[in-house]
C-alpha cells in the first residue's frame, strides 16, 4: 500500500514542473483515498499520510538541495540529512491531514464524504501557509494553472478554489469506480460544466471598456543568466555593472519606456555605494524609467533591505520598495547553530514595512505598478483589494540560487495565477527565470533574452474581482465543513 501513496505524490507534483500535465492531479489523490479507506489504526493513517507529505515535498522542492549544497557551508553528509529532516517535517502536515480527516469521516463507510475530503484537504493546506508561510511551494491548485478553464476560476477563489475542485474531482472518481453508480459521472460532469460556465462569465467581462483602454507602454524586460555562484564575487561587480548597463542601453534604443531589471541585479548598495553607483551612471543612457535591483541599507547600517529603486532618466530615485515576505536564506532562523556547523558567519536581510505602489508618466499616460519581489509571487499578498486602482504588477526575480528544477515552473505559474486572480498583466524579468509577460486572461509571452514588449493598461479604479473583494472565502468554508464535518458528510 505505501507504493499507492508514493503513487499519489507522483502524480500530483509532476504537474508543477509540467503544466501540460494538469489531468493527472483530477486522480492523483485516488490511490492515496483507497488506502486511508482500508486502514483502519490510526497509527497507520498518520504514517501513510506522512509518507505522501514528504512525497510531495520531495516533488515540490527537491531543488532545495541546491542552495544548500553550493552556498550553505555545510558537509555533504549534513546536507543530505538537513534535507531529510526538511521533508520530513514537511510532510508532516500531510500526516495530520489523513488522520483529522478519518477520524471525523469514520463510520462513513457507505457515504461519500466529498465535501469533507476537499473542504479538509483545503482547510489543512490553508493552515500550513499561514502557520509557516516561508514555504509556499507545492499547492495542489498550482497544478492547474495549464489548464486554461480552471485557470479562470481563481478569479473568484484563488488557488485554494483550485485545490478545492481537484480534490473534490479525486473524490467523485473514487466514488465512480467502487461504487460504480452514474450519479459519480454525472456529478463529474457538472463539476466540468459549471466550471465551463463561470470561466466563459469571467472572460465574457474582459472585454468590456475598463480593461480595453487603448493605452500602451513598452516595458524592458533584462534578462540574464549569470551563475550563482560568480554573481556575488567582489572581482565581478564591474563586469555584471557593464552588462546590467549594455541591457538597458539596448532595450531603451528598442523603445522601451520602462527598463526592467532582476531582483538584485546590481550587487552593489545603490545609494550608498557612490563609486559603482557613477560607474553605472556613467556606463547607462537612461532614455525613461528604470526599475533598479539593489540590495541595500537605510539608517541602520546593520540592517541590510532586498530593494528596488524607480528611477527616472536623471537618475533621481523616484521610489523604492522592500521586500516584506521574505524565505529562509533571505533571514537565517536559529543563527547560532548555522554559525555552529558551518563556520560561517550569517547575516539575515531585514524585512520591508510596507507595501509600495510606483507611479510613471509615459507621453501623457500615467501608469502605476505593484512589485512582488521573488518569491512574493507564490502567495496572496496583504493589499489584493488595493491593487484594481493599479495597472500591472512586476515580479523582479533571482532563481540561480535554485539550479535547475521545478521551481522556475511553479514561480512562473504562480505568475500566471495572479494575473488572473487580479486580472492585471504581470511582468516578470529574472536571472535564470523564465521570463516575459502575462495577460488578464493568462496567456502569457515568455522570452529567453532582454527584450521590449508592449502591454495593454488597464484602467485604474476598476472593480475588483471576487477574489481581491472577498480574497479567501472558499477558505473559510473549508475550514467550516471540516469542523462541522460530522453533519456535512451525509450531503452526498
Amino acid at each position: 500500500m505505501i507504493l499507492l501513496v508514493i503513487l499519489s505524490g507522483i502524480l500530483l507534483t509532476l504537474p508543477l514542473g509540467n503544466p501540460e500535465l494538469y489531468w493527472l492531479a483530477w486522480f492523483g489523490l485516488v490511490p492515496t483515498i483507497i488506502v486511508m479507506k482500508r486502514l483502519s489504526d490510526y497509527k497507520q493513517v498518520l504514517v501513510y499520510g506522512w509518507v505522501l507529505g514528504i512525497t510531495l515535498a520531495v516533488g515540490a522542492s527537491y531543488w532545495l538541495y541546491h542552495p544548500i549544497n553550493d552556498f550553505s557551508g555545510l558537509p555533504f553528509p549534513l546536507v543530505i540529512i538537513f534535507l531529510m529532516i526538511l521533508f520530513t517535517l514537511s510532510g508532516l502536515n500531510m500526516g495530520l491531514w489523513s488522520l483529522g480527516y478519518k477520524f471525523i469521516e469514520r463510520g462513513s463507510k457507505k457515504r461519500a464524504s466529498l465535501l469533507l475530503l476537499a473542504g479538509s484537504w483545503v482547510a489543512f493546506e490553508y493552515l500550513i501557509n499561514f502557520i509557516f508561510p516561508y514555504y509556499p511551494f507545492g499547492n495542489l491548485g498550482l497544478t492547474q494553472t495549464g489548464f486554461d478553464r480552471f485557470l479562470q476560476l481563481s478569479e473568484y477563489g484563488g488557488i485554494f478554489l483550485l485545490s478545492f475542485i481537484v480534490v473534490l474531482i479525486n473524490g467523485l472518481i473514487y466514488k465512480l469506480f467502487t461504487v460504480r453508480r452514474l450519479r459519480y459521472l454525472l456529478l463529474i460532469l457538472i463539476v466540468f460544466l459549471a466550471s465551463g460556465y463561470f470561466s466563459g462569465q469571467a472572460l465574457d467581462r474582459l472585454e468590456n471598456s475598463q480593461f480595453e483602454t487603448g493605452q500602451l507602454i513598452n516595458i524592458g524586460i533584462i534578462a540574464t543568466e549569470i551563475p550563482q555562484e560568480e554573481k556575488w564575487q567582489g572581482q565581478n561587480i564591474e563586469e555584471f555593472t557593464e552588462l546590467i548597463a549594455e541591457e538597458a542601453n539596448q532595450l531603451y534604443a528598442n523603445g522601451a519606456e520602462l527598463v526592467i531589471m532582476p531582483e538584485t541585479a546590481l550587487t552593489f548598495d545603490y545609494p550608498r555605494n557612490g563609486y559603482y553607483r557613477n560607474m553605472f551612471q556613467d556606463l547607462t543612457e537612461l532614455n525613461g524609467y528604470l526599475l533598479l535591483g539593489s540590495q541595500a541599507i537605510r539608517d541602520e547600517p546593520t540592517e541590510s533591505y532586498n530593494s528596488m529603486f524607480l528611477l527616472d532618466n536623471e537618475y533621481e530615485i523616484l521610489g523604492r520598495y522592500d521586500k516584506i515576505d521574505l524565505i529562509p536564506g533571505e533571514f537565517i532562523p536559529l543563527v547560532g547553530v548555522a554559525e555552529f556547523f558551518t563556520g560561517r558567519n550569517w547575516g539575515s536581510i531585514t524585512r520591508g514595512q510596507e507595501p509600495e505602489y510606483f507611479e510613471i508618466e509615459v507621453e501623457g499616460i500615467e501608469a502605476s505598478f505593484r512589485v512582488l519581489t521573488c518569491s512574493e509571487i507564490l502567495h496572496r499578498s496583504a493589499d489584493y483589494a488595493e491593487l484594481s486602482q493599479h495597472q500591472f504588477i512586476v515580479n523582479p526575480s533571482n532563481e540561480a540560487w535554485f539550479g535547475d528544477g521545478n521551481l522556475q515552473t511553479q514561480m512562473w505559474q504562480s505568475a500566471r495565477l495572479r494575473a488572473v486572480e487580479t486580472r492585471m498583466p504581470v511582468v516578470k524579468a529574472g536571472n535564470k527565470a523564465i521570463d516575459g509577460y502575462v495577460l488578464p486572461d493568462g496567456r502569457y509571452q515568455e522570452i529567453v533574452e532582454s527584450s521590449v514588449i508592449e502591454i495593454e493598461l488597464p484602467a485604474p479604479g476598476r472593480e475588483p474581482t471576487v477574489y481581491q473583494q472577498y480574497g479567501n472565502i472558499i477558505v473559510y468554508l473549508s475550514i467550516l465543513i471540516t469542523l462541522l464535518g460530522g453533519a456535512f458528510k451525509y450531503l452526498l
